[in-house]
């Protein structure tokens, strides 16, 4: 994927096992590119980004989200009297 992207450099791709975090495997993946901006630059890598997702999703494996459960103190009106 990244060698067949106009934007990436062939001299510089890296793909490798970084380490397992918490409830994670991290995987770093780093590439230059050719660009003019910054602005640029970001579209470029979500284009990646999204790449490396559809890679994932197409091999049956999905990306686990972190969840939150926000408690509180006090009860919440509706306004409604």
């Amino acid at each position: 994927m990244l060698r067949n992207h106009e934007k990436v450099r062939d001299d510089m791709l890296r793909a490798r096992f970084k380490e397992f975090g918490d409830d994670a495997i991290l995987v770093r993946i780093q590439c230059y590119v050719d660009c003019e901006n910054f602005g640029e630059f970001l579209e470029i890598a979500q284009e990646l980004n999204f790449h490396v997702m559809e890679i994932v999703e197409g091999q049956g494996a999905s990306f686990a989200l972190p969840g939150r459960m926000i408690y509180g103190t006090h009860e919440i009106q509706s306004g409604k009297d």
